[in-house]
C-alpha cells in the first residue's frame, strides 16, 4: 500500500516539475523573441536618418528656418553653435526676425536666463516635433536680477519669441511643431 501511495505523488511530482519546466521554456522563448525583436528592429532603424539629425546637420548659426506651429509660420534665426546659444538674444533691442531657434546636438534639460535680455520673450522647449515646456513672459533683465528658467523636462530644440506670442497663438503644451529650412 505504501508502495502504490508513493508512486502516486512521484507521478503528480513528475506532472507538476513538466509543467513548471514547460511554462519556464514558453516564457524563456517569448522573452528570447522579444530582445531579438527589438534588437533586429534597432538595427534596422540605424539606418533611417533621424529628422532631427538631418536638419541639425544641416543648419549653420545664422541660418533662418520657418517653424510652423498651430498655422501660424515664424522665420527664425538659428543658434547652434556654443558661442550662439550662450549668446541668444542678450544685448537686442529688439528681433531681426520673428525669433530664435536653439538647436542642441542631443536631448536634455537645458535651462534659459534673461541675463542682458532687453526684449520680453516666451520660450518653448521643444522635443519631438512637440511643445514640451512653455515660459510665457521672461521679463527683460533689469541689470541687477537675473531670471532662470529650469524645465522639468527634456528638449532638443528651444525656441524664443516675442512676449505674447503663446497667449495669442493659443499654444499649449503638446502643440505641434513643423521646422523647415
Amino acid at each position: 500500500m505504501q508502495l502504490k501511495y508513493m508512486k502516486k505523488n512521484n507521478q503528480k511530482g513528475n506532472a507538476l516539475s513538466f509543467v513548471v519546466m514547460l511554462i519556464s521554456l514558453i516564457l524563456l522563448i517569448f522573452v528570447g523573441l522579444g530582445f531579438a525583436k527589438n534588437s533586429l528592429f534597432n538595427t534596422l532603424r540605424e539606418d533611417i536618418p533621424n529628422k532631427k539629425n538631418v536638419l541639425y546637420e544641416s543648419l549653420s548659426d545664422n541660418s533662418v528656418v520657418s517653424i510652423i506651429i498651430k498655422g501660424v509660420t515664424l522665420e527664425v534665426e538659428v543658434a547652434k553653435s556654443k558661442e550662439k546659444k550662450a549668446k541668444g538674444l542678450s544685448k537686442r533691442y529688439e528681433l531681426d526676425n520673428e525669433g530664435m531657434l536653439f538647436i542642441f546636438d542631443k536631448s536634455g534639460v537645458y535651462p534659459f536666463w534673461n541675463k542682458n535680455t532687453y526684449i520680453p520673450l516666451d520660450i518653448l522647449w521643444i522635443e519631438n516635433d512637440k511643445v514640451a515646456h512653455i515660459l510665457e513672459g521672461l521679463p527683460v533683465y533689469n541689470g541687477v536680477e537675473t531670471i532662470t528658467e529650469f524645465p522639468n523636462v527634456t528638449s532638443s530644440f528651444v525656441l524664443e519669441v516675442k512676449h505674447g506670442f503663446v497667449k495669442d497663438n493659443n499654444i499649449i503644451i503638446g502643440s505641434s511643431i513643423i521646422i523647415k529650412k
